[in-house]
């Protein structure tokens, strides 16, 4: 078939054919771009950010924390202070979360970066992935900050009440406070949660595979100083002013940062949650969270990285149903993406 079609584009004359080639070549690049990602990452999966082609993707990846915020603005001023200089204590008052299991210990607290706007984003974890907070060892809870939409706070005590899974912080919720909104998750888990043997940090618009961790982690000893993730290395810093990454020589100065995880999902020790708060409040401000977090402030503690390929941080347009069974973290699955994930990932009837 493809030989008579061929055929025909040659008898009409070479305008067709320039034509035809055009297009094969558009659709060769096309679907060399989709796949490009598995392709480039070593036998062990440890994803090397000097490829160009893979960097262009992990920044898709990377962008999970800040779909859920506020965009950043590029007149904003570079804050070079040390956290504690810019971090309010505490937060705004609620009933308070009881983060205890009457019958033992808590296995594992899921800490959920949202944005304070977002309801709805929240709602849907509640009713899918985040459903395994019905265990008495599981805990769920929502970080916000603050907003100047008197009835988006208003929503927001709301939902406060009716759920009691959602601490607000005292700092604008914006791209440019995701370093604090994770040093405000430290100081909660410290005050209110200090007893969960490990805490996954994640973001509003991934899809968790609950059971699948909680299997990992039942191997994994609560008091390894050591975080567990997808381990990113060789990551340079963005120095281009007009980007969301930017990063100025002041900010950080070295070529490449530490090893770090992605912060769309990770997980480390609850016992180290004190510790990195402190660490935290001393250490220069970066806004990549992530960055700041598991690679500097890590490296600054000597806490290690437990590379683990099943938080492989796909889009879910790239995860077949059986995939999707295989992995731990799912990223860009919003709204209705979130049942459909939940059904597959529950679905007895699929073979694997």
């Amino acid at each position: 078939m493809q030989l008579r079609m061929l055929h025909k584009v040659l008898r009409n004359g070479p305008v067709q054919v320039v034509l035809f080639i055009l297009i094969v070549i558009f659709v060769i690049l096309y679907y060399h771009k989709q796949y490009s990602f598995t392709s480039t990452s070593d036998n062990n999966g440890y994803i090397n950010m000097n490829d160009t082609n893979l960097l262009e993707d992990t920044l898709k990846d990377k962008s999970a924390v800040t779909t859920s915020t506020i965009a950043p603005t590029v007149t904003e001023p570079e804050i070079l202070d040390p956290v504690r200089m810019i971090y309010e204590e505490g937060h705004v008052d609620v009933d308070p979360f009881i983060c205890e299991n009457p019958y033992g210990n808590i296995t594992l607290t899921i800490m959920v970066t949202s944005a304070v706007q977002n309801l709805r984003a929240r709602m849907d974890v509640r009713l899918t992935w985040g459903h395994w907070s019905i265990r008495n060892d599981v805990k769920i809870i929502f970080m916000v900050g603050q907003t100047s939409d008197e009835k988006v706070q208003s929503e927001v005590r709301n939902e406060q009440n009716l759920y009691h899974d959602v601490v607000q912080g005292h700092f604008m919720d914006t791209y440019n406070n995701l370093t604090l909104k994770t040093v405000f998750m430290l100081e909660w888990l410290s005050i209110n949660c200090p007893n969960t043997a490990f805490v996954l940090k994640t973001d509003e618009d991934m899809f968790i595979n609950v059971p699948k961790l909680l299997d990992y982690l039942s191997t994994k000893d609560p008091k390894e100083r050591t975080f567990h993730g997808r381990l990113f290395g060789n990551w340079k810093p963005d120095r281009n002013p007009k980007s969301k990454y930017y990063v100025s020589l002041n900010a950080y100065k070295d070529s490449e940062f530490p090893p770090m995880f992605s912060g769309t999902a990770y997980v480390f020790p609850g016992f180290l949650a004190h510790e990195l708060f402190q660490a935290s409040l001393n250490h220069t401000f970066l806004k990549l969270e992530d960055v700041f977090l598991t690679g500097l402030v890590a490296k600054e503690l000597g806490i290690g990285h437990t590379h683990w390929l099943q938080f492989y941080n796909l889009g879910y347009a790239k995860l077949t149903p059986c995939n999707i069974r295989r992995v731990v973290a799912i990223h860009n699955v919003r709204k209705e993406r979130q049942f459909e994930a939940w059904l597959k990932v529950n679905d007895m009837r699929l073979k694997c």
